[in-house]
């Protein structure tokens, strides 16, 4: 799914002559008007001065006129050369076209501070007159923060205009009710759209041009960059007409990439890069930036492409959020509990009673800790349908040295007669790497507990036990040291739960560990980390791992908490025979995204399945507890076919399909 360049390619190059656009001219948007193409393109003089430039073509290949002064250059602090020497201006615009005005975003920068998104505005008329009216500029992302690439869908839906725009490294999605950005006022939204490690766009991405709708859906154009050559090609996805935030579908293959001499030599080589598309009858005419030194065509028959886009695409999971999220929230009544709940573990057992044990803060302090520090304890509930939890209570809390400052996020597996619970121990205020450990208790009816102590002599947490033998062994999987990064996923073999508690077996894995390379089963990647979810459920094709998805690690800023998987060889736990590309879910709803502290933080801890579907529960700004479901066998189709090999560390972006299942199971 190949554009064709144009063979007179490159439309536009820099002009000697005109000391503004000396440099190069590139990234353009364009605006199809009354039959005409309208090119407004990025310059930058010598001075590395960017300013706006225009170029009009009758029939969208051939340059007809060019104006000889830029249409906008930088008139407001935010974007004059802060000083000397240093790369300003107004960078990279996206023009959209709404009722009789067209609303242009560009990039900002002064040189010194981050890049900002800035809107301004024109009336149509002024603009096909020559008359250069622009509103007067305001910025509409947060300072101190690099964000760029901002573009405004051409219309309201469900009465909000949507905002795409760039929070380094990943696309983020705003909806606002007007475009009246007033003083301080802020797009915030959400990470939407991530990298893939191991893929063309592994390092970064970015929205293209403004996304045109079409009968299929919105089409929208991105660019990513390469983490292994370091390369920016183009991409293609289809988003849903009635909620741009969901993805219907979107090819693995990009559809443009650096090969001509003049995309691949320049100011910055090996660059594709696109602002700007339009549908001139049925052909789809792309202009982009090449080399960041002229500005090239490729064109496409648009039928053609959004059913080979169709036909070829990978279609995604995304989790389904149960209607009544969050179906546990802070008890007031209750004060172990009156301050958050969330990460909850639940286990159905043979009568069909599900039974949850989550985290719970209290909202009162012990006299001995300091002013601020919130004790956890674990609180229970059960149900009778999996979504609605009743006869809360306090299931333990810190009694022993090597707990007394916490039990956190709890995992529970049946394993013969009784319940492992293991569950994180923290011994000490304030919290370091040494005073972070698993521990263990056992139940056989949730109410009488037996705890066992710690279970790893070193920094560890979310240990997973799985519910048979494999080859005669018991098995657990846990997130070693992960207070040290980058978050290891470590993974045991045990004879019995003797050997679980001993200080000698852990020793002598560690040796293993360190000097044979054993017994780490997800190794990091730079911009990923996995954590342990879930227990893991048996399948017929495998065990089904759920995990946590971290991305954003390397970069300044929060991280950012999804929900991913895994699917392991029945006989041999260490082999994985598929992982998903991308994360199942990230934060996204308002009781998601809410109580960022500071991370957008979802976290998957139970997995239940029931009747033919998959339930996955997880703790949301660690604070409430939710619930989202999937059909099991679909899940596991996806993720078979999603993977491309044995063992894959690939992490893409969010997408969505419509659901499966029954909301109420």
């Amino acid at each position: 799914m190949q554009l064709e360049r144009y063979k007179n390619n490159p439309i536009l190059e820099p002009r000697k002559e005109h000391a503004w656009e000396t440099g190069g001219v590139f990234n353009p948007s364009v605006i199809y008007e009354q039959g005409k193409v309208y090119i407004v393109y990025r310059a930058f003089s010598k001075d590395h001065t960017s300013s706006l430039g225009l170029a009009i073509s009758k029939d969208g290949f051939n340059i007809d006129e060019r104006l000889p002064e830029p249409i906008y250059k930088p008139r407001e602090s935010f974007e004059k050369k802060a000083k000397p020497g240093v790369w300003s201006g107004c960078e990279d615009p996206r023009i959209t076209k709404i009722g009789d005005r067209f609303y242009m975003c560009y990039t900002a920068f002064d040189g010194v501070h981050p890049t900002r998104v800035a809107l301004t505005s024109i009336k149509v008329k002024d603009f096909l007159a020559f008359r250069w009216k622009w509103e007067k500029p305001v910025l509409i992302s947060p300072p101190g923060i690099d964000d760029k690439n901002a573009c405004i869908l051409p219309q309201k839906i469900k009465g909000k205009y949507f905002i795409f725009h760039r929070f380094h490294p990943c696309i983020w999605i705003d909806s606002v009710k007007d475009l009246n950005f007033k003083k301080d006022t802020w797009i915030k939204g959400s990470c939407w759209f991530m990298p893939r490690t191991d893929k063309w766009d592994s390092r970064k991405i970015g929205i293209g041009p403004v996304p045109i709708k079409t009968k299929q859906g919105w089409l929208l154009i991105y660019h990513g960059l390469s983490e292994q050559d370091r390369k920016y090609r183009l991409g293609a996805m289809l988003l849903d007409l009635k909620d741009p935030s969901r993805v219907l579908c979107r090819p693995n293959n990009f559809i443009l990439e650096p090969q001509q001499d003049y995309e691949k030599q320049g100011v910055v080589p090996n660059v594709v890069f696109t602002n700007g598309a339009i549908i001139i009858k049925d052909q789809l005419f792309i202009y982009y930036g090449a080399a960041d030194n002229v500005i090239g065509l490729a064109t496409v028959n648009l039928n053609e492409f959004l059913k080979e886009l169709t036909e070829k695409a990978d279609y995604k999971i995304e989790l389904i959020r149960h209607k009544r999220n969050p179906i546990l929230k802070p008890n007031i009544k209750n004060w172990w509990e009156a301050d958050a709940v969330f990460n909850p573990c639940v286990i159905k057992d043979e009568k069909n009673i599900f039974h949850m044990v989550y985290r719970a803060h209290s909202s009162q302090f012990f006299d001995e800790h300091k002013p601020g520090f919130h004790i956890s304890f674990l609180g229970y509930a059960n149900s009778k349908n999996g979504s609605t939890f009743k006869n809360r209570r306090l299931f333990f809390k810190p009694e022993h040295k090597w707990e007394y400052f916490g039990c956190e996020d709890p995992r529970i597996t049946k394993f013969g007669n009784q319940y492992f619970i293991f569950y994180t121990a923290v011994s000490h205020f304030p919290s370091s790497q040494e005073y972070v450990k698993i521990a263990l208790a056992t139940t056989k009816d949730f109410k009488t507990i037996t705890k066992h102590g710690i279970v790893t002599p070193f920094n560890a947490k979310c240990m997973v036990l799985f519910p048979e033998r494999i080859n005669g062994k018991m098995v657990a999987i846990f997130a070693l040291e992960p207070d040290l990064r980058p978050l290891k996923t470590g993974i045991a073999f045990f004879n019995d739960i003797q050997e679980i508690l001993s200080q000698e077996y852990w020793d002598k894995w560690w040796i293993e560990k360190d000097q044979q390379g054993k017994n780490i089963l997800f190794p990091p990647t730079p911009d990923l980390e996995i954590e342990v979810g879930a227990p893991p459920i048996k399948t017929k094709q495998g065990w089904l791992l759920i995990l946590a998805y971290i991305t954003g690690i390397s970069l300044p800023g929060p991280d950012v908490f999804g929900i991913g998987a895994a699917l392991l060889d029945l006989k041999d736990p260490t082999k994985i025979l598929a992982k998903s590309d991308y994360p199942f879910l990230i934060p996204k709803t308002q009781y998601e995204i809410r109580y960022m502290r500071p991370n957008a933080i979802i976290f998957p801890s139970g997995a239940v399945v029931k009747n033919k579907e998959l339930l996955v529960y997880y703790g949301a700004g660690d604070k409430i507890c939710c619930l989202a479901f999937y059909n099991l066998e679909r899940l596991i189709k996806i993720l078979l076919k999603s993977s491309s090999r044995a063992y894959s560390s690939k992490f893409a972006v969010f997408q969505t399909t419509k659901g499966f299942g029954n909301e109420e199971f």
